[in-house]
């Protein structure tokens, strides 16, 4: 598709329901505005605040009668608990879509997290692991619904040209398309080089207290696409940012602030304390494959003396 946000649209379209649908306040706001934007109402759920992911025991109590989906969120590209999420869905008779904007090459379980769900949707954007300059995807486990998305994103055209149900023009131009598929090539060098990366953060800032690491589920592989640190207080935060700006090094706050935070989102007044309180705490230092171990060293330095 030509971008992630229609990958989005589509999948809750493609659902045919109207009505509630549980996320995360902890994500890019494309995650809840394409609920609101095809007339269905996102539920906030809090957040594990060491995963950073939707928190499975929080699900349950927001199902009533009117929900239709849960969308979890791979946040900063580290998988949500799906085997716990796939159960709350089947007993209560809901679809699952998973936002994996940022997961390209993580994996759950031994299997790419886009094998997962009714519907699963990658971002393709010029920031990604993967980029196709702009662009997105969209997985579906059911032939079923692979063929609904398939007439949805292009007119609503089948197989022969012919137009069958309503639809919209969300395909990629051939441009994007080539690019994309030249990134593509770079996929594995880049996930190792990135773990490399991952690996020296680790070991340079792990011991100190003042700042922590967002927490792997067990049956999980994430792709290193964020390195997010999470720090005692927004206060720190923003002491690194200042010092790393002085030595040109740009680091990068998400998510802030939490999605039902912003005033023309907030449906409900829902509370996630949790996900409030990490969305102050957060801060992402600099991952991609063009990053030299000095460079890494040299954002420790600055993170390390902002601590002290």
């Amino acid at each position: 598709v030509c971008n992630v946000t229609l990958a989005l649209h589509l999948a809750i379209k493609a659902l045919g329901k109207i009505g509630e649908i549980i996320t995360t306040p902890f994500s890019f706001i494309a995650s809840s505005s394409s609920i609101i934007w095809e007339n269905c109402v996102p539920v906030f759920c809090d957040i594990d605040p060491y995963t950073l992911n939707i928190d499975p025991k929080y699900i349950q109590d927001k199902i009533t009668s009117r929900t239709v989906a849960i969308l979890g969120v791979h946040v900063f590209g580290n998988p949500c608990d799906i085997d716990k999420i796939e159960k709350i869905a089947l007993d209560n008779n809901l679809s699952t879509i998973y936002d994996g904007a940022q997961a390209m090459g993580s994996i759950y379980k031994d299997k790419s997290v886009f094998t997962y769900g009714d519907y699963s949707i990658l971002s393709l954007h010029a920031y990604k692991i993967v980029s196709s300059v702009e662009g997105g995807a969209i997985f579906c486990a059911n032939p079923d619904n692979l063929e609904t998305i398939f007439k949805l994103r292009y007119f609503g055209k089948d197989e022969l040209n012919r137009e069958t149900m309503l639809g919209i023009n969300a395909k990629m131009n051939e441009f994007n398309a080539a690019y994309g598929i030249l990134s593509l090539g770079q996929l594995y060098p880049e996930l190792e080089r990135r773990a490399e990366i991952a690996s020296i953060y680790k070991k340079n800032l792990g011991e100190h207290k003042k700042l922590r690491f967002q927490k792997i589920h067990d049956d999980a592989k994430p792709n290193n696409s964020y390195f997010p640190i999470i720090l005692q207080s927004e206060a720190l935060l923003e002491k690194i940012l200042h010092n790393s700006s002085l030595q040109s090094i740009t680091l990068k706050r998400y998510f802030y602030p939490t999605i039902n935070e912003m005033e023309f989102l907030r449906y409900d007044g829902t509370l996630t304390p949790y996900a409030s309180q990490v969305s102050k705490q957060v801060l992402c230092l600099p991952i991609h494959g063009a990053l030299t171990n000095e460079d890494v060293d040299k954002v420790c330095q600055v993170v390390l003396m902002s601590l002290e």
